[in-house]
This record gives structure tokens, sequence and C-alpha cells, in this order.
């Protein structure tokens, strides 16, 4: 049976589902109800709506749940901020014994198939949630989903590895060559310069989440610096600073830079991916 979430009694049970399969790296499961109900149903960038419109459906199967789907229509958001529109399953689960899990994506492509829009993209990751730092991608924990999406004519088009950091049990010292300038900081999250010898070498943006936990979803070194080992040393001073504000871990997925995050003491965590069908 699929039911529509349509009230607060809903909404509850699919958090506590959310919880049981917290074991996803970036599922943090102390994330209160009123964060994960805000970014899960009503998620803004700034203020600005995520997404025009969004459906979550609940798959019960012998009156226990059994899974869930979102989907709707993403706003993209040009230069000019013009709004585009974009067909997405936002995150779908289902547990590996469900018998009929179908229900979840005929669901969307129901809804899909209403809206007259095709190319549908599943697993985006900047259309995540905002407390999961806007995770989006389908983990190799549930890789097995990939199953019904290859049944439904989806392929994989973006791949990234997740990485964490241990900051609680590792001492740190601050490199007084790298000179940090914070900005934009909030409850939200932050942005870091980082200068050497006078001049911008580069920068970071962090998030901050539930229970002690930042993301980086930003780093940049300017090409000038590149090659010089000055990337590590911005990241201590970054975990330096992360340390001071009690943070005990920092995580972040890449698609280029593993080797990196590895060198620095970051444990890989699995792959992350994203999906598109192109039918007609």
């Amino acid at each position: 049976m699929i039911k529509k979430v349509e009230n607060l009694k809903d909404e509850q049970v699919l958090y506590e589902y959310f919880k049981e399969i917290s074991d996803v790296p970036y599922y943090f499961s102390d994330v209160g109800f009123d964060s994960w109900r805000e970014s899960m149903f009503s998620d803004t960038d700034n203020g600005v709506p995520r997404f025009d419109e969004l459906e979550t459906y609940l798959l019960y199967e012998d009156n226990i749940l059994e899974g869930f789907i979102q989907h709707g229509i993403a706003i993209y958001r040009d230069e000019n901020s013009a709004p585009n529109y974009h067909p997405l399953i936002r995150n779908m689960h289902y547990a590996k014994h469900s018998k009929n899990p179908e229900q979840l994506i005929e669901k969307a492509f129901d809804y899909f198939k209403s809206k007259n829009m095709q190319k549908i993209t599943a697993y985006f990751q900047c259309f995540g949630m905002s407390c999961y730092a806007r995770q989006g991608k389908l983990h190799e924990s549930q890789f097995y989903i990939e199953d019904l999406l290859t049944k439904y004519s989806f392929t994989p088009n973006e791949w990234n590895d997740y990485f964490s950091k241990d900051l609680s049990g590792c001492s740190i010292s601050k490199d007084s060559e790298i000179i940090c300038e914070i900005f934009d900081e909030s409850s939200k999250g932050m942005g870091i310069k980082f200068f050497f010898n006078g001049e911008q070498a580069g920068w970071c943006g962090l998030s901050f989440l539930a229970n002690g936990i930042s993301y980086l979803g930003y780093l940049e070194t300017f090409e000038k610096y590149r090659g010089q080992g000055l990337g590590k040393r911005c990241m201590n001073n970054v975990f330096y600073i992360l340390k001071e504000k009690n943070f005990k871990r920092i995580d972040t997925d890449t698609y280029t830079a593993s080797d990196f995050y590895k060198k620095i003491g970051f444990d890989y965590k699995g792959i992350m991916r994203s999906y598109t069908n192109y039918t007609e």
C-alpha cells in the first residue's frame, strides 16, 4: 500500500524511519525533528525555495513501513536568478526484502507524466536535504536500489567519494604562516580565506551540522600556490579552528581529490552516485 504524507503523524513516522536507516554516513541520526522536517519538506537556499513542488509517499507492506519516495520539481536558478525547472526523484529508499518497491517509482513516473516532464534525475546532490549538507546521492550501502533504477532505464551519471575525519581524538597545532580570515559566519556555517606571504592563497566553505559535525563543501587553493603542499597546511588550520569551536568531526565528498583527503587523515566512507533517465 502507498500512502501520501499529508499530516504531522505521517511526517513523524517517516522521521523515525530515517533514524533507522542512519547507517548511511550523511544520514546523521541526531538531527532533530524540526530541523529534519524543514529540510525535508520546505528546503530553501538563503530563503529562496529549492522546489516548486514535492510529494512524499510511504510504502507499507503487511502494515509495516518498508520504504518511501519523495519526488517533485526542483528549481535551478541561472546567474540572473531566472528559474529553470527539473523533474527529480529526490530520495527513495526501501528494505531489501520489500515485495513490491516498484510501487514507489511508478508513483513518481505517473506524477511526471501528468506534468508532461521528461529527462528525470534521481539522487542529485545539490538538492539533498540541507540538514545533511545537501547530500542527495545514493550511497553504496543502498546500491541494491540500482536494480530498480536500471529496470526503469536510469543510468549513473555522477559519482563521488565520501570522506570523514575524526577531530576529537587528534592533537592539532596551528600553522602560524597560514593566516585564516573567517567570513560569513553564522549558526549554519562559515567561510575561511587563506593568506600566505600577504596574499590570499585560497578559501573554503563549511556547513555546520548536527552533533558537532562540520561539512567541507568547497576547498580551493589558487593556481599560483598549487603543488607546494599548501592545501594540506590550510586544512590543518581548518581542523584547528573547528576543534576550537568544539566540532568533533568533519566530512566531505569529492570527485577528483580522493588521494589528497586520504593523505590528510580522512577515512573513506564509500561511493555516492546520481542517475538520469532520458527515455521518452
